[in-house]
């Protein structure tokens, strides 16, 4: 009887220490259930060269990634901001290479705004699902 009782005690031991193990928490932060990806995807880059001043001119480039159509420049009041306006007054050219000088002010629809402290955002569509890759610089200065 107490080789019986000592060998459902062993038992009841690994039992329980196997289950700790596969449902304690190892320090991940994955959520169960849910694979580990990233909202979007680590994609190619967009680099902006040239300085940020009144009248001088900055190139995009985009390096060897799957992107698809132009450039898209833009600007915004504050940096890193969901709300951007687009630029009536400039004219980018080119496609993989792409320039423009920075005007005196910029044009969004029928509004003009002053350049100086504002940031030019500039973004191009790559892979399957169209995801945007998106580069700041600024303020712009004089």
């Amino acid at each position: 009887m107490k080789n019986t009782i000592k060998f459902f005690g062993v038992i009841t031991i690994v039992l329980v220490v196997s289950f700790s193990f596969s449902v304690c928490d190892n320090g991940s932060t994955d959520i169960p259930g849910t694979p580990n990806v990233p909202d979007v995807p680590i994609g190619p880059n967009i680099t902006i060269s040239g300085t940020p001043k009144i009248g001088q001119k900055l190139t995009a480039t985009s390096n060897d990634g799957e992107f698809f159509g132009d450039f898209s420049w833009s600007f915004s009041e504050i940096p890193n901001s969901n709300t951007t306006y687009g630029m009536n007054n400039v004219i980018p050219s080119g496609v993989n290479n792409c320039e423009i000088t920075i005007p005196v002010t910029l044009e969004y629809g029928s509004n003009t705004f002053g350049s100086l402290g504002k940031y030019i955002i500039v973004t191009r569509k790559y892979g399957f699902h169209g995801y945007s890759a998106i580069k700041e610089i600024g303020p712009i200065t004089n």
